[in-house]
């Protein structure tokens, strides 16, 4: 009787996976080496810090279907990704380009690292940087030492 149900359910529900599968076959490696590489390199416009082949959203779903289509119908990657760039933003792409609107994005990190950098190197230099004191200025020091050691000693009872 157990074996039946295991096998009822088998039936039942191995299809229902198969189903949700999503068919990733396209004519050629190459072009399924491409679609990868793309769906790999592009970001969901709604999941935000997932890829497209990360992604499950329906967004992504048909980003990944417009990228099938277009490698079918024998676009090149760079031309597929350009009308992605172009219709959802540079946000998309995790690898802008250097331009005038990303300079910042490729800039302000080393030119923070620099300044912090140099902050850092100016304050050990000038904490490795030993005093020398004359023997004048160390016994005026030693004689507040003791001046001061003599009034506390003095204030306890």
């Amino acid at each position: 009787m157990m074996y039946k149900l295991w096998l009822l359910i088998c039936l039942i529900a191995g299809p229902a996976g198969l189903m949700a599968a999503e068919p990733n076959l396209l004519s050629t490696p190459s072009m399924q080496q491409d679609y990868e590489a793309l769906t790999q390199e592009l970001r969901c416009p709604k999941c935000q810090n997932q890829n497209l082949a990360g992604s499950d959203s329906q967004i992504s779903k048909s980003m990944k279907s417009l990228i099938k289509q277009q490698l079918e119908a024998g676009q090149s990657p760079e031309q597929i990704k350009q009308g992605l760039i172009s219709r959802y933003g540079e946000f998309i792409s995790y690898k802008p380009p250097y331009n005038r609107q990303t300079f910042v994005l490729w800039f302000f990190p080393p030119l923070l690292l620099g300044v912090f950098l140099l902050i850092w190197l100016v304050r050990y230099k000038r904490v490795s940087h030993s005093v020398s004191l004359t023997q004048d200025q160390r016994d005026q020091i030693e004689r507040l030492i003791d001046t001061e050691s003599e009034r506390k000693t003095g204030d306890q009872p």
